[in-house]
């Protein structure tokens, strides 16, 4: 179970920490607080930064997917507004989510061109330009505990240059790891959904990890 949580650099929170959570929490706070963000963080923290993720939470923002002539259709992700202030600097943009102390948590960053081993050459589409940075997606390391990481082509602006629909299958979500996560997200929630929520707690009640 999820006792704390940092995030860094991410959205609103250019430091945020919250410690002794429990099974059910409650977020208050006026719009735009972060109260979403939040649970955004925790999504992708379950998910070891799964880009699919990413396009999931844009999907919910219209505003946040870009769409190039070079692919009509099919909307990019904007890795910017992921970012607190919302500006992408080669070698300094970054964000982190951690649990725990002593738990590995999830980093993206943007690194330059050139700056990564033979073996993280990130993936390309023909259709699309070629990219001036790349966005490194990997655990944040606690001791000599490691961990895979990705690698995704970035544009200058912080466009994601990759078809969101051409992800390939995250190795988190292979494990089942992210099962036990739902994300509602803004708007009301389906019965289903609550359904499914609801369910889950009862499996899962009295449970301590």
């Amino acid at each position: 179970m999820l006792d704390s949580l940092t995030i860094s650099n991410y959205r609103c929170f250019r430091e945020f920490r919250v410690n002794k959570l429990a099974r059910v929490n409650l977020l208050l706070g006026k719009n735009n607080s972060g109260k979403t963000a939040i649970l955004e963080a925790i999504m992708l923290l379950a998910t070891r930064g799964d880009p699919g993720i990413l396009f999931q939470i844009s999907q919910r923002w219209q505003d946040e997917l870009v769409h190039l002539q070079a692919i009509p259709g099919i909307p990019l992700i904007d890795f910017g507004q992921f970012v607190y202030g919302h500006r992408i600097i080669t070698g300094e943009s970054r964000f982190s989510i951690s649990p725990q102390s002593g738990t590995p948590g999830v980093e993206f960053k943007v690194e330059p061109l050139g700056t990564q081993p033979q073996r993280d050459t990130p993936p390309t589409d023909l259709r699309l330009p070629a990219p001036d940075a790349l966005l490194r997606i990997g655990p944040v390391l606690v001791g000599n505990l490691t961990g895979e990481t990705f690698v995704w082509p970035l544009s200058r602006s912080g466009t994601l240059l990759f078809p969101p629909n051409r992800f390939p299958e995250h190795p988190q979500a292979r494990s089942g790891a992210a099962q036990h996560v739902m994300y509602l997200g803004p708007g009301l929630p389906t019965s289903q959904e609550l359904g499914s929520m609801w369910s889950f707690l009862q499996k899962t009640r009295g449970l301590e990890q």
